[in-house]
């Protein structure tokens, strides 16, 4: 996979809460420098996981969320999931 061929590849990484995301975010961490894809691909790589209901936005005083397949979806070639249930 080259640059000229995805230039607007963009991953997004989330899991169900805060502590899996920051057991994510170290596994991530150890496993970039081992990866054998090219730097501008871990470059887009999210580092961070994001617990889902940030990244998601959910709605105050509510149980729906910004994001949703009607409603402003998530713009991402992949999304990874954390910790998935």
């Amino acid at each position: 996979m080259t640059n000229q061929q995805y230039p607007q590849s963009h991953y997004l990484t989330g899991c169900p809460t805060g502590k899996a995301a920051a057991r994510v975010s170290e596994s991530i961490s150890k496993a970039l420098g081992k990866l054998n894809i090219a730097d501008h691909i871990k470059q887009r790589i999210r580092k961070r996981p994001a617990p889902w209901h940030r990244l998601l936005v959910a709605a105050h005083d509510s149980r729906s969320y910004v994001h949703h397949r009607d409603n402003f979806p998530l713009v991402a070639d992949s999304v990874i999931v954390g910790e998935a249930s």
